[in-house]
């Protein structure tokens, strides 16, 4: 039982503009004491991650559990101190009368923070709950709309070893199936790198295009400026007299109408006689920005919107178990990103380009500035992401979900190595709304054959158990649950 005695004082930082505190108990509860928890810190060092970053940071003191005091931020790496299903106060104090924000993006720990007190006399206060989430987070507080002090912490999970059990779990569950721990929105996050993937999840398409989508706009914006040009044949039907270059083309058009001759004082002689055509073909050569690779372009900005739309339909719909609410400033990042697209394809410059019906990847998509760009950009948008790296914030589902689907891959992974495989597919998945997850019920079953006895053993995944009571009873069942 955790007492009042074990609340500290976890991190304190002095700006220009505000103070900000952050108190909770420093352990978790796998250890009954704080002492019990130092003890453990003698034998097995593990370090956490903290950031911070503001502007006129004065002092940052961090709680050190090895030593039971404040230290200098500076003076780290400090033991973790921060864990899943712990709970931390907030208070962060304005040093003059300005009404400060608290953002985090995940829309449950940004409204658990507001201001309180009178005008001219408030301070924001709220408390930060992580459940069963492990990994980074990052909160922000904002004055005037500008960032003004910026933190990343590190939660531990309280059942698992973070560098080593926690680790290899979401390997694990990734190496079964591709993408499953990934979540949309949470508390917290883990990084990964893009990966080539035949199926990446909205989440992945969102993250990716987060991080990408003001490269991509300043590509589009550069080939506006710098497009690729080209020289087209514009063939008019004129008075001869107006003709001022022709061609091999033309020229064949006109000598089989010999209707369209003339009789002239000089001109082509046949039979004693000079004819010239009274019209013919003029061919003017136009600049023309109606290219392949132009619409190629656009249709990579058609496509990107459609996928906006699609991301907004997903979290704008009908949501089941494990899904979030759909959270107003997210869909106003997905409105905004539709509209920056469509601005620019009601341009004047892409109205005038016509409609992609080949594919083109040629020199100019693959070298030139902006089209390159462009190109590399919408490429890294339609692949994947995989938990190596520092570039992108992936959210994970959370502890106890994912050790659900480790339970039940990991005892599929052990029947298949001692029995004969009846269901060729290894686990029945859904690509959700938004992001992969198991199907419950009869369509997540793996089905084995015994090789002696031939009997059939049913793996189900969240099976009621009821449903089964009718079936033969020689059929063996387990449950992941």
């Amino acid at each position: 039982m955790v007492s009042g005695a074990d609340q500290k004082v976890l991190l304190s930082i002095e700006t220009e503009d505000v103070s900000l505190f952050l108190k909770g108990v420093p352990y978790d509860l796998r250890y009954l004491s704080f002492k019990q928890y130092q003890n453990h810190l003698k034998f097995e060092q593990e370090w956490m991650k903290l950031d911070i970053d503001g502007i006129g940071i004065r002092t940052c003191m961090v709680f050190d559990a090895s030593t039971n005091e404040l230290r200098p931020y500076d003076q780290g790496p400090f033991p973790p101190i921060f864990f899943e299903n712990g709970v931390y106060q907030l208070v962060v104090i304005p040093k003059a009368a300005e009404l400060l924000d608290f953002y985090h993006e995940h829309p449950g720990l940004r409204n658990a923070v507001s201001a309180v007190g009178e005008k001219n006399h408030f301070l924001l206060m709220g408390q930060l709950d992580f459940k069963n989430e492990v990994g980074f987070t990052t909160f922000s507080i904002r004055k005037n709309g500008e960032e003004i002090l910026s933190v990343t912490l590190e939660i531990f999970p309280s059942k698992l070893s973070y560098k080593k059990d926690y680790v290899q779990l979401l390997r694990e569950v990734s190496d079964e199936v591709y993408n499953l721990a990934f979540h949309f929105i949470k508390k917290t996050y883990l990084t990964g790198n893009v990966e080539s993937t035949n199926k990446p999840s909205s989440t992945e398409f969102y993250r990716l295009l987060e991080h990408f989508f003001s490269e991509f706009l300043h590509a589009i914006q550069l080939i506006e400026r710098q497009p690729h040009l080209q020289l087209k044949k514009e063939y008019e039907w004129v008075s001869a007299h107006r003709i001022r270059k022709s061609n091999s083309r033309t020229r064949k058009f006109i000598a089989g109408r010999p209707h369209l001759f003339a009789e002239a004082e000089k001109g082509i002689s046949i039979n004693g006689k000079s004819f010239l055509p009274t019209k013919g073909w003029n061919v003017k050569k136009t600049i023309s920005h109606d290219n392949w690779e132009n619409r190629f372009v656009k249709y990579m900005m058609w496509r990107l919107v459609q996928k906006l739309d699609d991301l907004k339909r997903r979290l704008e719909g009908k949501n089941s178990r494990y899904e979030l609410e759909p959270d107003p400033e997210t869909i106003q990042k997905i409105d905004e990103g539709k509209k920056l697209l469509n601005d620019r394809l009601q341009n004047s410059f892409w109205k005038q380009i016509g409609k992609l019906d080949r594919s083109v990847i040629n020199q100019v998509v693959q070298m030139k500035a902006g089209y390159r760009d462009a190109f590399k950009i919408y490429l890294i948008l339609m692949k994947g992401i995989i938990l190596q790296g520092n570039l992108l914030r992936m959210s994970l589902k959370d502890v106890a979900l994912l050790y659900e689907y480790w339970t039940y891959l990991k005892m599929g992974q052990i029947l298949r190595t001692h029995f004969i495989i009846e269901k060729q597919d290894v686990v029945t998945y859904k690509y959700g709304s938004l992001f992969v997850k198991l199907e419950e019920g009869a369509s997540a079953e793996q089905v084995f054959r015994h090789p002696q006895t031939n009997e059939k053993i049913i793996l189900s995944y969240q099976k009621n158990i009821h449903s089964v009571t009718n079936r033969q009873p020689k059929a063996g069942y387990f449950f992941a649950n």
